[in-house]
């Protein structure tokens, strides 16, 4: 369930532009160092998810057509010519390259609701295809191969919606061929290089995961290794060498952190091999060779990026390229041959860069900025601070300031990420740069239940919904004080899922200390939400009782349910939901509105009947990020941009509130239901 409650998706799409203006209620920050920056100029992209064909020949990467993020492709080594080869309706923010290089597969959900189909769009003819044209089912990609460059293995639930199946599909003809019913009702299925199933996951009933080997003769299953439930954030598997014979992974069993092993599958001696570890924070990722599968490169993260090479015919590389740049770089993709890289560099100051690098002649050619206008404005740093709990965890945060006006005592929000299993970096972060733009310092804290930073750190965050996750938020906030950065009369407090959870909790625990909060799809009423998750996601029930709460025991989950003390409310709130929100459901935010207009408490209800979890739209992005401006110089008296149409333009449904906000425009009446509102006429297919 933890690794289920994802973040939020801060989309950065669109070219929508409005005119400045000037808080009146502003007075005590100087605006006349730095320009107010566009608000369409932070949540916009230029290009993004940069990948390169497996013969080292097409370069594609995201990019709006017609204000909608699509695939597009250019030759290599052409500059200039860049062309859409898929012209969705719905943004596209996942495709891979098939191993013919022929065809590019991308992934679309229908609204939100994260059904997701697979399309294969013909780079030759255009034409596009649903390789899973079942109805309201969920399909994966588990594995697409070089052996069988026409082919992919993907799982499906199209017979239980609660397991998948897995399915061989031509990706020319579209042909499907059944080859696993899931009856043993594993969770996860993997797939070796030759298409065949060779491992399998269940939850062992206690919050941990067991994992089964197959027998290729005799199609049995036996016991292969188990991650428990205090490894079972940190340890999960990543890749089988080439010749299918070693499996790759991360494993905390034997120590703190997460250290990358591999094991020999293809004898009855599992010999076990140490790779990489590191002592402060956990093996995040590991690159691979695309042509050996060996690994390359590991990954992990304290402060900031760390890299350990693990293949020594890649370290002159390396060396270059992080002399190339003060950027943090990642490895994004490769030729087949590795002879050609596609790079980035993310910087705290700027948004991120694409290089492609020719490995042969040791040189790093520019390929595009993710938002090239931004970088003519002048950014923020990132600031990277570790701040102690009241019982001593060190707690990594981040720390952005305006470049305008005082340095002490100035308004502050505290913006914390979702998950919980999840973590907050350094580097380009649009709702910093944003929220500094506008006269905001902005704090981001990886609190207790975070990952990377070890098992006893994650463990820390065990049933501490509410309480000692919350207590970390607090000891940040105390610590903003006393160093004279924050007014204590001016904090906000905001996230989406699980930050929207923190935010209801913070005025509802902590009213006294702060002056707002802002929620985005966030948990009320944690007795209620394991009767809405979709069945797919039931595997992982036993590890919503270890982390958050027994799911039997009621009387414990209404106490961490900020629902039961709205009562306690006294600051404003925004809240924004979208309609399809298949984790965090629409009476979740509609519960906690309700009982705050019951107490004639001041809310703001912003509902996106065309959005899920995330709001991946450019024009409702830029709507509630309109609101959200306009609340937070009402409440905090900072800078703000006025709202235009950017209301009008979205799918955004004000339900509460609009008139605590001066100017907001809506499309649809107080007074209406938002069944009524909802025009079914607006539906999008879910590709063109």
């Amino acid at each position: 369930m933890m690794r289920s409650l994802l973040i939020l998706a801060l989309v950065l799409t669109g070219f929508v532009f409005a005119h400045a203006h000037q808080s009146t209620s502003q007075k005590d920050v100087d605006t006349e160092e730095v320009p107010l920056i566009p608000r369409a100029e932070f949540f916009s992209v230029d290009s993004m998810d940069v990948k390169i064909s497996p013969n080292g020949e097409q370069i594609t990467f995201l990019a709006p057509y017609e204000g909608v993020l699509n695939i597009w492709m250019r030759n290599t080594n052409d500059e200039q010519a860049a062309s859409p080869i898929t012209k969705s309706k719905r943004p596209i923010f996942r495709y891979l390259w098939a191993k013919n290089n022929e065809q590019i597969f991308f992934f679309l959900d229908f609204e939100g609701d994260e059904n997701h189909h697979i399309y294969a769009v013909d780079l030759k003819t255009g034409k596009v295809t649903d390789l899973t044209p079942f109805d309201r089912i969920q399909a994966r990609l588990i594995r697409g191969s070089e052996n069988y460059p026409d082919k992919i293995v993907v799982a499906i639930n199209n017979r239980d919606p609660s397991f998948r199946d897995l399915w061989e599909i031509n990706t020319r003809t579209g042909e499907r061929r059944l080859m696993y019913e899931n009856n043993e009702k594993f969770g996860e299925l993997f797939v070796d290089h030759d298409h065949r199933l060779r491992i399998g996951r269940k939850s062992d009933g206690k919050g941990g995961y067991k994992f089964f080997i197959r027998d290729l003769l005799n199609q049995s299953w036996k016991p292969f290794i188990h991650f428990d439930k205090e490894d079972s954030i940190t340890s999960r598997i990543l890749e089988f060498s080439a010749d299918n014979r070693r499996l790759y992974y991360l494993d905390s069993t034997n120590s703190n952190t997460a250290a990358l092993y591999s094991s020999n599958i293809d004898s009855n001696n599992l010999h076990t091999e140490k790779i990489a570890s590191e002592e402060k924070s956990d093996i995040l990722d590991v690159i691979f060779d695309p042509g050996t599968k060996k690994p390359r490169v590991a990954i992990s993260e304290f402060l900031r990026m760390q890299y350990t090479i693990l293949d020594p015919g890649i370290q002159a590389d390396v060396q270059y390229l992080q002399s190339f740049s003060e950027g943090d770089l990642s490895f994004v993709d490769s030729s087949l041959d590795s002879q050609k890289w596609i790079v980035s560099y993310s910087y705290d100051n700027k948004p991120i860069r694409y290089y492609l690098y020719d490995r042969p002649k040791k040189m790093a050619i520019f390929l595009f900025s993710a938002n090239k206008e931004l970088e003519k404005f002048p950014l923020t740093t990132m600031q990277p601070v570790i701040i102690t709990s009241r019982d001593g965890l060190p707690l990594v945060s981040y720390l952005s300031m305006p470049r305008q006006g005082s340095r002490k005592n100035i308004p502050m929000v505290l913006w914390v990420h979702g998950g919980p299993s999840a973590r907050d970096d350094w580097g380009y972060n649009v709702i910093h740069q944003w929220l500094n733009n506008r006269g905001y310092a902005v704090l981001s804290v990886n609190f207790r239940g975070s990952v990377g930073f070890g098992k006893k750190f994650v463990n820390a965050g065990n049933r501490q919904w509410s309480k000692k996750m919350q207590d970390d938020l607090i000891d940040a906030v105390n610590w903003s004080i006393e160093k004279g950065i924050a007014d204590p009369k001016k904090i906000c407090i905001g996230g989406a899922s699980y930050g929207g959870y923190a935010t209801l909790v913070g005025l509802t625990s902590t009213p006294e200390i702060f002056a707002c909060g802002v929620d985005i799809c966030g948990d009320s009423n944690l007795q209620t939400i394991l009767e809405e998750i979709p069945p797919y996601m039931k595997d992982e029930l036993e590890e919503f009782d270890y982390r958050i709460g027994p799911r039997d025991d009621k009387e414990f989950l209404k106490s961490i349910s900020p629902l039961y003390k709205v009562d306690k409310i006294s600051k404003p709130l925004l809240i924004a939901q979208g309609r399809n929100d298949i984790r965090v459901h629409e009476k979740q935010s509609t519960q906690i509105v309700e009982a705050m207009k019951k107490n004639h408490q001041p809310v703001i209800y912003v509902l996106f009947p065309d959005e899920g979890h995330a709001f991946v739209k450019i024009e409702n992005d830029l709507a509630f990020y309109a609101i959200m401006e306009a609340f937070l110089a009402k409440e905090l008296g900072g800078r703000f941009q006025e709202i235009g149409d950017d209301v009008k333009n979205s799918s955004a449904i004000i339900l509460e509130g609009k008139e605590l906000i001066d100017g907001i425009q809506g499309n649809c009446p107080l007074e209406t239901t938002s069944d009524q509102c909802y025009d079914d006429s607006k539906k999008l297919p879910a590709n063109s």
